[in-house]
């Protein structure tokens, strides 16, 4: 995989950063990404991960894995014929647990889609904001939004996933936790967002590798 160049070319009409040194038209190459026959992505419903993958191949059918490891397995096996993946996030930098797929020889990046990233405060439907003492969530998540989580004096535990997140505020009977996701999250678990837009910056933004085993 080359090194990442922030100087690709936006193709004004998919939305795909067309990746370095690659001669593909705009046109030609998205026809290529919706023609697979399946495209993996770290899932549960309601990451960011789907979400970025129904934006860069609303027409492909999608798979999601519960670690990126589990992805990667999926292409290998033909499971999968491509992946998505974050790579690097313009408020914390790059992503480290995808680094492998960015060193493995083997595997061919064809673009790079850019996810606007909203982060929500969600909890209990019985929760409210005022009661909150304690904010959980992917790393990442918490990084993204933490001048907000001082602001409010919320002590923080971190997660493996913004789902586990989800699911230690479900379980919470005191309904003083919260789980930072996206406004879907909240929607899939019939919770309640409490506060939106609480990222750090107003131009937060996560870019995603779209990667096939090469030929």
């Amino acid at each position: 995989m080359k090194p990442y160049k922030v100087s690709h070319v936006r193709d004004k009409e998919s939305g795909f950063f067309l990746s370095s040194g690659r001669l593909l038209q705009s046109k030609a190459h998205y026809r290529s990404v919706m023609s697979f026959s399946a495209i993996g992505y770290l899932g549960p419903c309601g990451s960011f991960s789907e979400l970025a993958c129904e934006n860069a191949a609303p027409e492909t059918p999608r798979i999601p894995f519960t670690t990126f490891g589990d992805i990667c397995r999926a292409l290998f096996s033909g499971i999968i014929e491509a992946a998505i993946y974050p790579i690097y996030n313009s408020t914390i930098g790059w992503i480290a647990e995808t680094q492998g797929f960015r060193a493995c020889t083997e595997i061919c990046e064809l673009a790079r889609w850019r996810q606007r990233i909203e982060l929500c405060l969600i909890g209990a439907i019985a929760s409210e904001l005022p009661k909150i003492k304690r904010v959980v969530s992917h790393r990442a998540a918490l990084e993204q939004s933490r001048n907000w989580i001082f602001a409010h004096h919320f002590s923080t535990q971190e997660t493996t996933s913004t789902a586990a997140a989800m699911q230690l505020v479900l379980s919470d009977c005191t309904k003083m936790t919260g789980a930072i996701g996206s406004r879907r999250m909240a929607l899939n678990n019939d919770a309640k967002i409490l506060a939106v837009g609480i990222e750090d910056s107003n131009r937060n933004y996560t870019d995603f590798s779209i990667s096939r085993l090469l030929s």
